[in-house]
């Protein structure tokens, strides 16, 4: 049994959506699939600290729902990583940064299509769990 469940995603990315509340509500929808603690860690490579008050002010509730981190420190763990590097044009700074990060799964590809792989993720541990 996991104790902890996170999802990272990159704050760079994340910010630019134009469906942020929609991603954050699929988001608290993990939180709740997740019989362990979940955490949302948003990686922030490059957006300056009048934006991220700024998206915090708009978003405080559902973030907070979510248990969200914000962090420089690309060396953290997460289990769960959406890297939607490779959907953007971004400079190779950022990538040589996400190659940092320790995770136990990475999915390349966009937000929503990498929430719901971890929600399949969540199914097959959870199935696992019960057989053993």
């Amino acid at each position: 049994m996991i104790k902890s469940i996170s999802v990272g995603v990159i704050l760079d990315h994340f910010i630019e959506l134009d469906n942020i509340d929609e991603l954050l509500k699929k988001i608290k929808v993990c939180s709740s699939k997740s019989s362990s603690k979940f955490k949302l860690i948003l990686y922030n490579i490059d957006v300056d600290e009048a934006k991220v008050r700024a998206f915090v002010n708009r978003h405080e509730k559902l973030l907070f729902k979510v248990n969200a981190k914000f962090t420089k420190i690309f060396k953290e763990y997460v289990f769960f990583l959406v890297d939607d590097s490779f959907n953007q044009n971004q400079k190779q700074l950022s990538i040589s940064l996400i190659e940092k990060i320790n995770f136990r799964y990475r999915y390349l590809g966009s937000l929503e299509k990498g929430l719901e792989e971890f929600v399949r993720v969540l199914a097959h541990i959870k199935n696992r769990d019960n057989i053993r």
